[in-house]
């Protein structure tokens, strides 16, 4: 079982007037005010003092949850869009402040104008940089415009030209609308959350060495006392974690709490606790809680060797490492206050051992804003987060590796200037097969910047290509030029369809077969599992199957339609198939359908449904 994640909504009753904003004319008003560096989002109702004092007491109590309103998912997806998640660096100590970083929250009270309300403590005293994140992750430089003597509230502005991608919305002031027993939500972004808003729902993130695909059952153990069946609900393409989700009402009252999560990210020598579970011989059943106190040694990438035969390996992160670490199944990076700041992950990988390869494991810490990125669209209730991939595999260099392959100096300044402390550029490694990239980029191409923001880290760029289209800054062969790319939406790359015939288990070329041997999604069916008869003739797994009969097969849709029209008259079909390497093969495989009937397994509606063929 690994840790527990979901943010809560807080819901809570006006006990004092305090400012709120306007959002609709309707007979509710709603509203909004800052509250502690959250959001309130409110319901006024319109009622004599006889239904206000029935609504007072029929106030929940904080241990009460959140009652389902749908009014509230309407009131939230208006608000939402005009919240900001807010960076700052506090450079100079400055009057009785002092340097520092860190996160709070925003909202945009003048769109026309690109001016945020937030705290006073927030604005400072002294200079400060400043950026603004809005919900769909488009970071914005804000400066501050105003700081309240007395009151803890001030203003930031940003250039409303900035934001390209989002309709910001303008939330009027409206201080009257605050009464007593007013029903409020609290959103904002506690300890750099992006939103704390949504009930528990029953996600566990687990690593993918836990949960390798969506296909499989699902138990969760909690602390060795319950177990309950579970759900996987989102296996990430690219990174080393998956979600899983059960049923709350399944654990009773049993006290599981959602984690507290940082956005923050780790820097080396940052103090912090891992906590996780650790099993011994003779124990597999149950585990043991452990913790140890330590520091982060690195935040780097490991260049990890290729597999054999393709399957999933970890791409472009760089991880978490720790001192003084104590042997455990996973777990979770914390924060001297007790904040998630990284997920403790076993990541699978092959070793080279003399002749061959052995299956190798080791942990390191994924930072959670990766994580949150997936785990938020969940919660709002989508079916699967969408999220967008430049289809390459890069890898850190020197500044001076970058030198010798030509990059010009003032080039090579701006990058060094963009990360000094770290001194490493990306070039491209690997281009996945049948996207654009592997048509545009060459391996060994620098990456400079996207759409004309200077990118030195695997993060920069995940940030920057979460849209359809990008347009790239490289350097090649001494030549810095512009190129256009499609980037990749990786919800195609999830398998949804696997057919069974002839003892193979047969679905599209997998992600790990396009990234690890620059083979296309649309280049035949192919093989994952092979048992009788197709064990006996072929094709062997990890073969892409590319004629039948001398029919022309690109995808599942053309071998189902080609097979059943086979079965009731053919005893065999000739299979024509290619292996990794490129090469062609011809094979006769005699047809046993009566004990191997074809049939298939298709994801719908978040579980799997077989069908006969």
């Amino acid at each position: 079982m690994r840790w527990l994640h979901t943010a809560k909504t807080q819901r809570r009753s006006f006990s004092h007037a305090a400012p709120v904003l306007d959002l609709t004319k309707s007979r509710k008003q709603l509203g909004l005010g800052l509250l502690g560096g959250l959001v309130c989002v409110g319901v006024a109702l319109q009622a004599n003092e006889r239904n206000k004092a029935s609504l007072l007491e029929a106030v929940p109590s904080a241990m009460e949850g959140p009652r389902p309103d749908a009014s509230w998912k309407q009131t939230l997806e208006r608000v939402v869009p005009a919240i900001v998640s807010l960076k700052l660096n506090s450079p100079k100590s400055f009057d009785t402040e002092t340097p520092g970083n860190g996160w709070a929250t925003g909202f945009v009270v003048d769109a026309e104008k690109g001016i945020i309300l937030t705290n006073r403590h927030v604005v400072g005293a002294g200079p400060v940089d400043a950026e603004a994140i809005f919900q769909n992750n488009e970071e914005v430089r804000v400066v501050p415009i105003y700081r309240d003597p007395v009151h803890d509230f001030g203003f930031f502005r940003y250039d409303p030209k900035d934001v390209r991608h989002m309709a910001v919305p303008s939330l009027q002031l409206c201080p009257e609308k605050a009464t007593v027993g007013t029903d409020i939500r609290v959103v904002g972004n506690d300890a750099a959350e992006k939103l704390a808003i949504a009930a528990e729902k029953g996600l566990v993130v687990v690593d993918r060495n836990t949960v390798s695909d969506r296909l499989g059952d699902v138990m969760v153990t909690f602390a060795n006392t319950l177990v309950v069946p579970g759900k996987v609900r989102f296996v990430h393409p690219v990174h080393n974690f998956a979600i899983v989700q059960y049923n709350p009402s399944l654990i009773g009252d049993t006290p599981v709490q959602s984690a507290t999560v940082s956005r923050t990210p780790l820097q080396p020598s940052d103090p912090v606790w891992l906590v996780g579970l650790m099993s011994g011989i003779g124990r597999s059943s149950w585990s043991e809680l452990v913790s140890r106190e330590t520091l982060v040694s690195s935040v780097k990438w490991i260049a990890l060797p290729m597999p054999n035969p393709p399957r999933y390996q970890e791409h472009n992160l760089e991880m978490v490492a720790l001192q003084d670490v104590v042997n455990t199944e996973g777990g979770a990076v914390c924060t001297p206050s007790g904040a998630v700041a990284a997920f403790w992950a076993s990541f699978s990988f092959q070793q080279q051992r003399g002749p061959t390869k052995v299956e190798s494991q080791f942990t390191r810490g994924i930072p959670m804003d990766i994580i949150l990125d997936s785990v938020e669209p969940l919660l709002h209730g989508e079916a699967s987060p969408k999220l967008f991939d430049l289809g390459v595999d890069f890898e850190h260099i020197s500044l001076a590796k970058g030198r010798e392959l030509g990059m010009d100096e003032a080039t090579a300044k701006a990058l060094e200037a963009h990360a000094p402390a770290r001194r490493t550029i990306l070039s491209v490694g690997r281009r996945w097969g049948g996207t654009d990239a592997s048509a545009v980029l060459r391996n060994g191409d620098v990456l400079v910047a996207i759409d004309d923001r200077v990118v030195t880290s695997f993060r920069e760029v995940e940030i920057a290509t979460q849209k359809e289209s990008v347009r790239a800054t490289i350097v090649r062969q001494g030549t810095r030029m512009d190129v256009t790319l499609k980037t990749v939406h990786l919800e195609s790359w999830e398998v949804d369809r696997i057919v069974f015939w002839q003892g193979l288990l047969l679905q599209v070329p997998p992600l790990s077969v396009a990234s690890q041997r620059e083979i296309s999604s649309r280049d035949g069916v192919y093989v994952s599992y092979a048992g009788s008869p197709a064990a006996r003739y072929g094709p062997p797994p990890t073969s892409r199957i590319c004629e039948l009969d001398g029919i022309p097969i690109s995808n599942l849709d053309d071998f189902v339609r080609v097979v059943t029209a086979k079965s009731a008259t053919a005893s065999s079909i000739r299979v024509k198939y290619m292996d990794l390497g490129g090469k062609m093969h011809l094979t006769t495989l005699k047809l046993e359908p009566t004990f191997w009937p074809t049939s298939q397994l298709t994801y719908r509606d978040n579980d799997w449904q077989r069908q006969s063929l």
